[in-house]
């Protein structure tokens, strides 16, 4: 789904009408979506799965950046510098959501991005340097002792939830990209465990 280039600027001053892809294509309607090469299918693939709840991670990661920009925690000079991290994982998401959206034995579209060890390298990096900075007990951790630590465990599960669907179109399909998005989504749910209990600890809700 796309909508038109000016929608969410204003418009251009025209119909609105005129100026806005529509939303409901009704191409959907026979059970069945598309891929990127023009092929579709049964909207209970496996493959829509895993769409669907990488699309679900990049927004669980948008309620932690949007918590993260609340008022009481922006103003700490951390949190910005982990928003604008967030970011960034939500832009590799939707690379994500392209790699497995590519079907098995179909080229890639030109240009098009693809999730490498270097994106995994650099989660690794940011587990190592956040860890140092939380305080990790040896127990089970029960979601809520702040805000925007329950949304980094809501996040953690997402993203959790999104690899195992991943692994399963990798285990029919066997696509090397695919298996790449498979340890970049293992790693972004430790990353997001380990930001949980820092900010479990750094903005605790009052008692």
């Amino acid at each position: 789904m796309w909508f038109g280039k000016e929608s969410g600027k204003g418009g251009t001053g025209a119909d609105p009408q005129e100026d806005l892809t529509p939303v409901t294509t009704r191409g959907g309607d026979d059970g069945r979506s598309g891929l990127l090469d023009g092929s579709r299918r049964f909207k209970d693939d496996p493959v829509f799965d895993a769409l669907g709840y990488v699309d679900e991670a990049q927004v669980a990661l948008g309620a932690c950046r949007a918590v993260a920009g609340r008022p009481e925690t922006a103003r700490d000079a951390l949190v910005r510098s982990l928003a604008g991290q967030i970011e960034t994982e939500q832009y590799k998401l939707l690379v994500a959501g392209g790699v497995m959206a590519c079907p098995v034995n179909v080229p890639f579209l030109a240009g098009q991005e693809v999730i490498t060890d270097a994106d995994v390298a650099r989660l690794e990096e940011r587990i190592t340097w956040w860890r140092g900075q939380a305080e990790l007990e040896p127990r089970f951790f029960v979601a809520g002792d702040s805000l925007l630590g329950a949304e980094c465990d809501r996040a953690r599960t997402v993203v959790r939830r999104a690899e195992r669907a991943v692994v399963r179109v990798v285990r029919a399909q066997g696509r090397e990209e695919q298996k790449a998005v498979s340890r970049y989504l293992n790693r972004l749910s430790d990353w997001f465990f380990i930001l949980a209990r820092w900010a479990d600890r750094r903005f605790p809700l009052a008692e």
